[in-house]
């Protein structure tokens, strides 16, 4: 069990014999109580913010401990500034991406998402919506809206999503039973992160992806609709790491591709 999630049990245990005592014995003093309440509290958002973790879900970060290659990964498209951009840097490279696809831009740009599939990169779902404070939604909308939005990739892609990045990375409790349900395993990162705060300065961005780079890592790129221009942010990263995998030895293959050798 990940110490996080024992933390999480223990802390819940606690808070039952609180209960219990306070029926029997009588009511702990406010301000104890309160302190309690607060730091319970506090526990569940960092699990909550902090996915990688694992308090609620067994996310993915990196491959297993026999994983060969590095996972590329682009978050919140398809976009029609960058795509087919980055597919193309990818195939001049013969490297292979996982792309995670937001819903609404799906249907915006159907074209561009089965591009994603037909060059041979993995595909999963992003979001799945652009709901504001989405983490903190109950299980039935939360079920709805996954269930909507795989459904969407699936009928424009031709492929249902198994894998499944929340925004910014923030998985609550609902969203970890909705994604268990759905048989969607909830893929975070290793190396890099969301933004495009790197995107003008090429040695931070050498040191920022490059210094992660190994067997088994999962490497977050900037959004690919994200930057400024939108192309600078996506295409200046991945030629960072492109180069530095070519440098390293390093081959790049889908995250399926290593929970299908398991």
């Amino acid at each position: 069990m990940p110490p996080a999630r024992a933390a999480l049990l223990l802390s819940s245990l606690a808070g039952i014999g609180w209960l219990v005592r306070a029926l029997w014995v009588g009511p702990p003093p406010l301000v104890s109580a309160l302190v309690a309440l607060f730091g319970y509290l506090v526990l569940v958002l960092v699990g909550v913010v902090a996915s990688g973790l694992r308090m609620f879900a067994d996310v993915l970060t990196r491959g297993p401990s026999n994983a060969r290659g590095v996972v590329l990964t682009f978050d919140d498209g398809p976009d029609p500034l960058t795509t087919l951009q980055l597919l193309d840097a990818l195939e001049r490279a013969q490297a292979h991406a996982t792309f995670f696809v937001a819903p609404r831009k799906v249907l915006a740009h159907p074209e561009l998402a089965r591009a994603i599939v037909q060059r041979g990169h993995a595909i999963g779902l992003y979001g799945p919506a652009d709901e504001r404070f989405f983490a903190l939604r109950g299980r039935v909308r939360v079920r709805r809206l996954f269930t909507e939005a795989l459904a969407t990739v699936e009928r424009e892609c031709g492929v249902r999503p198994s894998l499944f990045r929340p925004a910014g990375g923030h998985v609550s409790p609902a969203m970890a039973a909705v994604a268990e349900e759905l048989d969607v395993l909830v893929i975070g990162w290793s190396v890099g992160g969301p933004g495009d705060r790197w995107s003008r300065n090429e040695a931070a961005l050498e040191r920022r992806f490059g210094n992660g780079l190994r067997d088994g890592a999962i490497v977050l790129l900037p959004g690919a609709s994200q930057g400024s221009p939108p192309s600078a942010a996506s295409l200046g990263a991945l030629a960072v790491v492109l180069h530095a995998l070519v440098r390293l030895q390093l081959g790049t293959v889908r995250i399926d591709e290593w929970l299908d050798a398991d």
